[in-house]
């Protein structure tokens, strides 16, 4: 009995490593998102002064980081709120 017990203990030592992912922390981005008095006219135009005063964010990378590529497309975006909203602006830089 001691000797099927020890094979069982060892081939779950060895077999446990088969099963384990390996993880790489990837510290998240963080963004400024400014406080505005006034709401935003929605009309797909980012010509308000809220707008221009709004940072934009670094350019858009897959959740998993170096282990994919990049976006096809150049993409990034500005954020505001107010008491009542959530506005984003997105840029897509399009190859036409």
């Amino acid at each position: 009995m001691k000797i099927r017990l020890s094979y069982i203990f060892i081939i779950i030592i060895f077999t446990s490593g088969l099963f384990a992912q390996e993880f790489t922390f990837v510290e998240p981005q963080q963004y400024l998102c400014n406080k505005i008095e006034n709401s935003i006219n929605i009309d797909g135009k980012i010509d308000e002064a809220e707008w221009r005063n709004a940072e934009w964010t670094n350019l858009f990378v897959d959740i998993e980081g170096d282990k994919k590529p990049n976006p096809y497309l150049n993409t990034k975006a500005k954020m505001l709120y107010d008491d009542e909203y959530f506005y984003f602006a997105f840029k897509i830089e399009e190859p036409h």
